[in-house]
């Protein structure tokens, strides 16, 4: 996909859309979505380069949105990542808790330098 949207959501006229429809159609995509700004560059591509595709002028984001995502189970996208992400977090927060325990029992930590000793020229200060 490639173009402009307005603030309105309104889709924006684009360039080159014979280009992007030989490369959709050489990548085996069957459906052009492209702005209703475009339709006319649409009708001027050759009938043997649009053979096997779809195009779809589209006016507005919704609209192809609504196109895109019509099957879109909107409850299960919203909690997709639920689990992973609480996951994440509960690993997060374990490995915050083993800094913790290993910082109180005196550990090393990894890239940290432990307190050097106080030695003879610091002594005689």
């Amino acid at each position: 996909m490639t173009g402009e949207i307005s603030l309105n959501g309104k889709l924006l006229r684009i360039g080159g859309l014979r280009e992007k429809t030989i490369a959709a159609k050489r990548s085996g995509a069957t459906t052009v979505l492209f702005p209703k700004g475009n339709l006319a560059e649409w009708e001027d591509i050759p009938k043997f380069i649009k053979d096997g595709i779809e195009g779809k002028p589209m006016e507005t984001y919704d609209e192809a949105y609504q196109f895109l995502f019509k099957d879109l189970d909107v409850s299960r996208a919203w909690t997709l990542w639920k689990d992973e992400l609480e996951q994440a977090r509960q690993l997060e927060m374990s490995e915050m808790s083993d800094r913790r325990t290993n910082e109180k029992n005196g550990m090393m930590m990894p890239g940290v330098l432990p307190p050097t000793p106080p030695g003879p020229a610091d002594q005689a200060m």
